[in-house]
């Protein structure tokens, strides 16, 4: 079952492409780990007096079974956060490493849990 996806926008309007896509990258997680509870993403438009156009901010929180999973992505000095579109990829892109090496790291905390010697 997929996991609810919640978007939140900041300072711009909602748009249902951006939406869409959302919920493409969020199926893609559920790819690499299929116990996710919840998604939240949240989209900011960056205005700035002296820049000609928006920068985009990103910020999506995994919620898990453990610990949750982070990313904030934020636009660097070149303007390719210009477009929504390509900050919500590069901040997925970043969230699945994220998630990867998370579930990489609970599977090798596990491992050394189940393999201890018992005493009793």
């Amino acid at each position: 079952m997929p996991a609810p996806t919640v978007i939140t926008y900041r300072d711009m309007e909602p748009s249902p492409g951006l939406e869409s896509k959302v919920a493409a990258w969020a199926s893609n997680l559920e790819e690499v780990y299929d116990r996710i509870i919840r998604i939240e993403v949240v989209i900011g438009a960056n205005r700035k007096r002296g820049l000609k156009g928006a920068r985009y901010d990103v910020g999506i929180r995994i919620e898990l079974p453990g610990p949750d999973v982070f990313i904030s992505n934020h636009p660097g000095p070149d303007e390719a956060h210009e477009d929504a579109y390509l900050a919500v990829r590069d901040s997925f892109k970043a969230a699945r490493r994220r998630l990867q090496d998370h579930v990489a790291t609970q599977l090798r905390r596990d491992h050394r849990l189940r393999d201890k010697p018992s005493f009793f």
